[in-house]
């Protein structure tokens, strides 16, 4: 799943490169996949994504900006397609939305404005 990027020790060896962005700050990190490309690069601590950061398409393409915690977006993020149009702003919980946000249509118009569990639309909202 996309939305749960997983930076883990595990295959961080194998897939991912880190190059420290900015060595006055020891917590901000990036990575990059084995071609080169940047992944991910913000707040990083045990190894993992922990705090603000932005995740990356293969394209280059942001595809997340926003919090995680142990890998996963958890908080308030935006989530954008590979063309870069924004598709969700609002918050996540465990690397999917859960809570208050908006989802747009790929031609930047609202399509949903309202509560959100599981990734799904749930409970109040608007269409």
């Amino acid at each position: 799943n996309r939305l749960s990027p997983n930076l883990s020790e595990a295959h961080l060896p194998n897939r991912y490169t880190s190059h420290q962005s900015r060595p006055q700050n020891p917590h901000i990190d990036t990575f990059y996949d084995g071609n080169g490309a940047m992944h991910y690069s913000g707040e990083v601590s045990q190894g993992q994504a922990n705090g603000d950061g932005t995740l990356f398409y293969p394209t280059g393409a942001m595809e997340y900006e926003g919090q995680f915690t142990n890998n996963l977006l958890q908080g308030y993020g935006n989530l954008y397609n590979e063309n870069g149009s924004l598709v969700y702003r609002g918050y996540f919980h465990e690397g999917v939305k859960s809570g208050t946000g908006v989802e747009y249509h790929h031609t930047g118009s609202k399509l949903y404005e309202g509560q959100f569990g599981n990734d799904k639309w749930n409970g109040y909202g608007k269409w």
